[in-house]
């Protein structure tokens, strides 16, 4: 069967660019499309090129390291080479499909057919010629330093000996099926690679350059750290930067797979990848060509892609013992129907019926679908993950995912959106609410201070409007006060409050009811009196409570939260979304340990952090996931699933959709193992001949196929 080609490394002395700085030289390679990674050791004097085969040769290789900019520009017949390196299984495919058709539409249709037939032996020839890799492939593991019996040995077994005994037809069938196999493979490894449109971005276009005398067109590959850009509407952001002047539209469905805009103006981080949709937005460039957060997260997709994961093994290691053990049955099948009957109404069955038996039974029970349910599955899971902002480290995260018994989640920025939100205003004294918002807008309207913004949002949304102060003072720890004539307002925590004047009792009970309840008081005084005051919360994100329910629908049994909030605060947070456990003042290491203890009652524990304070336990869990990793070199490295998005509903799309693709994978084994079976059963009784079972195969494995791409159209 298809063996999907991984990347190729390519090593070379460096005895002539000793000069070379390395970390140019690894930039300059790196910068390349189709170069995955670079390591340059100048001790020992080389350099090793890992590289996609289907995007730059070797040779392009050799003519980048002495080129100035190690820039690879292929020849015209290594481009045709490398056209067909990455087409030629397609264009195989196509002409097998042809002849193949053309074959039973002549001949299988034909009573008058005998062997030998040029046209037939034409036409089939081609089949078994094009399928040559299989072939190959079955030598190279047959008379490797340890011998390993793959399908491709039955497709090569089978069509040697259906061509001795004249099936030539059957014998093409075989070949094609093997032919389907790798063109499916291959297709859904492109698919997966393609998953973020990268190379939209880290191929050859241009970016517009601002300069003292107006604008350049330059090539991507040109732009470097610390150039300004101008990327008008209906532009894509070639490279990672900072916005330095200017307002736009920006959408960023092929980062983070959100399918709405957002808006970013001076000051705000943009990514590659990014399509301005309305606006034009100047930018300096930070991070440019395979350094941008796209092309990184890409090059993890692919490889996630590219690995094997659990299930995948299993059945791989399981095919080549049923290799083995089929060729066995087959010779068995021939040896015992060809030399004995069994009744006395059977007479002898002449040797080449019982070797097309023989044939028959071996081509039933190969598991042709049965090795392609575990990797096409994987792919289609990871592609519909990157489309949704979702990035596993492997196929075998998938299979963990969806295992998870027990899942810690940090609080801050995870279970609440890590910003204060007002919930409700408090009076004293008598003054009316009005008077005490009023007399906090005038203050917090100069202020940038997290707590000032909560404030003028919610004293905003009911109206309430103030005049501007004539001076303005802002207090380290917390605390503001405006002036405008007479007129003096402080807001700010009690310390702010104790400037001399009597602090009533009822404002302090106030303060320490607040705090029991997990809150924050903000105090609001005149020059002589409190006069209110705000009580803040750290707002639950609204699709906790059914994001957690999902999870729990899923299959994961417990759910605990750990946070280094005060208990208050993690018990109202643990009413609010029916958590098993909480666990407050949680350092890192209260948080490892806890990990260790859910362990060792449970099989496979996840994390849930943002990827920061939280990468030890994240590395540390069985499963870690990092929320809102984008731009997060922490996260990404530390976890093993990163969600791009800042939303806690790509949780449920992590476990749920891991879920799913689990079960659809074992139902395509348990279909095609019963498909097989039945087929074994019936061409052991005569009722299913040589070209049958073959036709059978076929059918198989396209729908083993059209199963594991469901994955792609399922909701979680």
């Amino acid at each position: 069967m298809a063996t999907i080609q991984t990347d190729k490394v390519f090593k070379t002395q460096l005895d002539d660019m000793a000069s070379v700085d390395e970390q140019a030289l690894r930039r300059g390679l790196e910068a390349n499309p189709g170069i995955l990674r670079v390591d340059v050791n100048l001790f020992e004097g080389f350099v090793a090129v890992h590289y996609d085969p289907r995007q730059v040769t070797e040779r392009g290789l050799r003519a980048a390291l002495t080129h100035p900019d190690f820039r690879v520009v292929e020849s015209a017949s290594v481009r045709a080479q490398a056209f067909f390196v990455r087409q030629g299984i397609t264009i195989r495919m196509i002409l097998a499909t042809c002849a193949v058709l053309l074959s039973i539409f002549l001949f299988r249709t034909s009573t008058g057919y005998r062997f030998p037939n040029i046209p037939y032996l034409a036409l089939n020839g081609l089949v078994v010629l094009l399928g040559y890799s299989a072939f190959w492939r079955a030598g190279v593991h047959l008379f490797a330093r340890k011998p390993k019996a793959t399908v491709d040995l039955i497709v090569a077994v089978v069509a040697v000996c259906a061509l001795a005994i004249g099936a030539w037809l059957e014998a093409a069938m075989v070949v094609f099926i093997s032919i389907v196999a790798e063109v499916l493979e291959n297709a859904a490894l492109l698919r997966s690679q393609k998953g973020l449109s990268a190379s939209s971005v880290l191929g050859a276009r241009m970016a517009l350059l601002k300069t003292d005398s107006g604008e350049k067109q330059v090539p991507v590959h040109d732009v470097q750290k610390g150039q300004v850009l101008i990327v008008k509407q209906g532009m894509m952001i070639p490279v990672d930067g900072v916005v330095t002047d200017g307002k736009g539209e920006i959408h960023e469905a092929a980062i983070t797979g959100e399918s709405s805009f957002r808006v970013r103006m001076k000051g705000d981080r943009v990514y590659a990848g990014g399509m301005v949709e309305s606006g034009t937005v100047e930018m300096r460039a930070e991070k440019v060509g395979r350094e941008t957060e796209l092309a990184r997260i890409n090059r993890l997709v692919s490889r996630a892609a590219r690995q094997r994961g659990g299930m995948d093994l299993i059945v791989d290691r399981f095919a080549g013992y049923f290799v083995i053990l089929l060729l066995a049955v087959g010779a068995f099948v021939f040896a015992i129907y060809g030399q004995f009957e069994f009744t006395k109404a059977q007479t002898e069955m002449h040797p080449a019926e019982a070797f097309r038996l023989g044939l028959a039974i071996i081509i039933a029970l190969c598991p042709f679908a049965l090795i392609l349910a575990a990797p096409m599955t994987t792919y289609a899971a990871v592609v519909r993950a990157a489309r949704r902002g979702i990035v596993f480290k492997g196929g075998h995260i998938i299979e963990r995912v969806a295992r998870i018994q027990t899942l810690l989640m940090d609080k801050t920025g995870t279970l609440t959106y890590a910003r204060p939100t007002v919930s409700s205003v408090k009076t004293f004294g008598g003054h009316p609410e009005e008077d005490v918002m009023q007399s906090a807008v005038f203050v917090e309207q100069r202020s940038n201070h997290p707590m000032a913004k909560a404030i003028c949002e919610f004293c905003g949304q009911k109206q309430v409007q103030a005049e501007a102060p004539d001076r303005f003072h802002e207090f380290e720890g917390g605390g503001a006060c405006a002036t405008k004539g007479d007129r003096l307002i402080k807001v700010g925590a009690l310390w702010l409050m104790e400037d001399g004047r009597d602090i009533p009792e009822e404002v302090r009970a106030w303060l320490t009811e607040t705090a029991a309840r997990g809150c924050t008081g903000v105090l609001v005084a005149d020059n002589e009196q409190i006069l209110g005051g705000f009580v803040f919360e750290d707002e639950v994100r609204k699709d906790a409570l059914d994001t957690i329910r999902a999870i729990r629908k899923a299959g994961v049994r417990r759910l605990v939260m750990v946070t280094g909030d005060n208990p208050g605060v993690a018990e109202r947070v643990q009413q609010k979304l029916e958590l098993d456990e909480v666990l407050a003042d949680c350092m890192p290491d209260t948080k490892l340990k806890q990990l260790d203890k859910e362990k060792r009652k449970y099989a496979v524990v996840g994390m849930v952090g943002d990827g920061i304070n939280d990468a030890p336990a994240l590395a540390a869990a069985d499963v870690g996931i990092a929320m809102g990793a984008m731009g997060a070199d922490t996260a990404i490295e530390a976890a093993d699933v990163a969600l791009l998005r800042n939303e806690l509903s790509g949780l449920r799309e992590i476990i749920v959709g891991s879920k799913q693709a689990v079960e659809t994978m074992w139902f395509s084994i348990v279909i095609t193992i019963f498909v097989n079976l039945v087929m074994g059963l019936l061409a052991l009784l005569g009722h299913l001949p040589l070209f049958g079972t073959a036709l059978v195969q076929m059918g198989m494995v396209l729908v083993v196929t059209a199963i594991s791409m469901t994955i792609l159209l399922r909701k979680a």
